[in-house]
Order: C-alpha cells, then structure tokens, then sequence
C-alpha cells in the first residue's frame, strides 16, 4: 500500500495523497503543468513511489511533442486507457482550438480576411463532424471548439446544423446537449425541449445503437474499428439498495435511459436529504449528474454517456 504523506498535490480541484488518487482523478492539464515543473516526480519520491518517479525521469522530453510526452506521463503513472485517450483528445482539441486563434489573429488586420476566415474555419469544424461522425470523443471536441470560438455563427446557423447533424451524424445530437454552452443557449432560446425531442428519436435508433457498448463496456461490433464512444452501460443489481457505480463526483456524465422502476441520483447531493437530486425511469430530459448513485433490482442496463 503507498505510503500517505502530508506532500499532496492538486489536481482536478482535490488533494491527491497517493498513486492510485492520481489514477482515479487524472485530468491532463494539470498533470502535464505538475510534470513540466518538476512537482510531479518530486511527490512521486516523496510518497514512496521511486520506481515510477525514476521512469518518470527518464521520459526522452526532447524527442516528444506535447501529445506524445503526455502520453509518455500517463502510461508511466498507469491510468487507464480510456481517462488516456480523453487525455489525448483533450490535447487535440488545445492544438485544434490554438490554429484556429492563429489564422484568425493573422486576418484580423483586415476586416474582410478575418470575416472570410472565420467563416472557414467555423465551416470546417462543422464538416469535420461529419466526416468523423462515429468518433464521439472528436465530436465532443469539435463542438466544444465550437461553442467557444464560433458562438455566434453557430446561433445563426443552429437550425441547418441540427438538420445535418440529425442525418449524417446522429450522435452529435446527444453531444449537444452534454455541451453545458450549448444547452444553456438552448434553454434560454426556448428550444432545449425541441433538441431533446430530436435526441430522444436518435439514441434507441439503428443509428445509435453501434455507440452502446457490451455489459463489459467494450465495444466489439462490426465497426468496432472506427467507432469511438463515450457511452457506457451498468447492468447492475444493486439489490434495491444504492451503490455508487461512478465514485466520483468530479466526473460528469448525461444518462440516455433509466430502466423501469430503477432509479438514479446525483452524486454530488445524494448525502443532503433537502438538496438531494434524483431521477426514475419517467425522466426524459436527459439530464447531466456528478457521480452516478444507482438502485436497481435487476440486470436492465442503465445507460449513460460521459460528458
């Protein structure tokens, strides 16, 4: 068992005191800002975990790009696959976000070039979303680059790109409404319950269903190659009683189906009776919750996707 020392560090907003806090709580940005000055291996002797400082010592920093080197960092501290390939999706997205601030500070000089250029940009965001339309993790990306950089043409265009997205990339659908800016421009447009609707149609379809993993959470369907998801399943019986299936309440996920007479809540307020949100099987709004507390009676998959 690793030693716990009053040495922490901060990351994703908690005291991380061990190795395994660090697995259980990876968030790329600042485990790459600790890494790049010197923090990171200095808790790694400090707690005891010498083996891992020393790999972490000998990562061949010059020869990596950013992606590669925060790879490197998390394959040598052991987080899971799937928080490593977030990782480097979120890298991809910092990269992808910071060319497209570029040209836009090129063009800026002239009004004209910057208004043809912004509107490049935002059209090629939007066709690589369905040119990569099985890649959840991409889309997710693309959208939140989106809501940033392009809010207002995206405002102006929402109407089109709900009809594109609705028939060439079904799963962009739900990734709108797990986006927080986009949802809550659609809350205050009036039409969230519209976007809903149009979900609620897309994620038990054909369509869908080639993102819904196994009862393992593995994906091995045909396309199993080129689909990329986001989506998770628990098949659970909690012997209706409550269990957290997703521990953590600093990870956020947006549930797509209750089962019958099943139930979920909140994480976050399952402790505090007064503030304390729960969701049955009834509920259609897909809603987003921090941690998942489940009560099952059953092995009916609740089904949910990472926000």
């Amino acid at each position: 068992m690793a030693k716990q020392v009053p040495f922490f560090i901060v990351v994703n907003k908690k005291e991380v005191r061990t190795l395994q806090d660090l697995r259980d709580n990876s968030h790329a940005q600042d485990i790459f800002s600790l890494y790049q000055h010197g923090v990171l291996t200095r808790w790694m002797h400090a707690i005891g975990e010498v083996d891992t400082a020393v790999r972490l010592e000998s990562i061949d920093c010059d020869n990596l790009d950013g992606k590669g080197l925060l790879k490197a960092i998390f394959e040598t501290i052991g987080t899971n696959e799937e928080l490593l390939e977030s990782a480097l999706y979120y890298i991809d997205f910092l990269t992808e976000n910071n060319r497209h601030v570029s040209r836009l500070e090129k063009a800026i000089v002239d009004s004209s070039s910057f208004i043809e250029a912004y509107f490049s940009q935002y059209q090629d965001a939007k066709q690589s979303i369905i040119d990569n339309c099985n890649d959840m993790y991409f889309v997710r990306n693309k959208l939140k680059l989106i809501s940033e950089l392009y809010p207002r043409i995206f405002a102006v265009d929402f109407t089109s790109s709900v009809e594109l997205f609705r028939k060439e990339a079904p799963a962009a659908m739900l990734l709108l409404l797990s986006n927080s800016r986009i949802r809550s421009w659609c809350q205050k447009e009036g039409i969230e319950d519209e976007i809903i609707k149009i979900a609620h149609d897309i994620w038990p379809s054909k369509e869908f269903l080639k993102f819904i993993p196994n009862a393992n959470n593995e994906y091995t369907g045909e396309e199993s190659a080129t689909v990329k998801t986001l989506v998770r399943t628990s098949s659970k019986d909690t012997d209706s009683s409550w269990d957290d299936i997703e521990p953590f309440t600093n990870k956020q996920f947006m549930i797509l189906y209750i089962p019958p007479k099943y139930k979920v809540r909140d994480l976050s307020t399952s402790k505090d009776v007064a503030k304390r949100i729960e969701f049955a099987s009834s509920c259609k709004t897909f809603p987003i919750v921090n941690g998942i507390e489940y009560n099952s009676s059953g092995s009916q998959p609740l089904i949910y996707m990472e926000v």
